[in-house]
């Protein structure tokens, strides 16, 4: 199997920039992403979250259990962009550990003008 079809599932996110800590969230909804076995990337279709001034279109992709314990995987790479006036593709984001719904897991990604570092519970 090269390719896993599975669904979406959204998280909470605390962003902090600069002093203060911008508070991302969205409700968990429906949707399909492939998983590629060989490479260990996730393509999905975007929804929106909003944080602090910015649109940020985010998701985790999660794996059913028997089918994680078949990847060996820890991480997993993941094609983000953040929305602004550009709309300026960022770079790419990898996410760690999280083949399992209770496992924690973290994200960074960096835009021209800012680092962003997200941390979560998938």
């Amino acid at each position: 199997v090269s390719e896993y079809r599975g669904k979406f599932k959204f998280v909470e996110f605390r962003i902090p920039v600069g002093r203060r800590a911008y508070r991302a969230e969205a409700k968990a909804s429906a949707g399909e992403c492939d998983f590629d076995m060989k490479t260990g990337t996730v393509h999905w279709r975007f929804r929106d979250c909003l944080f602090g001034r910015e649109s940020i279109r985010i998701a985790v992709c999660s794996l059913d259990e028997e089918m994680a314990s078949e990847q060996k995987r820890s991480s997993i790479s993941v094609d983000f962009r953040l929305e602004d006036a550009d709309d300026s593709p960022v770079r790419l984001v990898s996410c760690a550990n999280i083949l399992r719904p209770s496992q924690k897991f973290w994200m960074r990604c960096t835009t021209q003008s800012q680092d962003y570092r997200f941390a979560g519970v998938n």
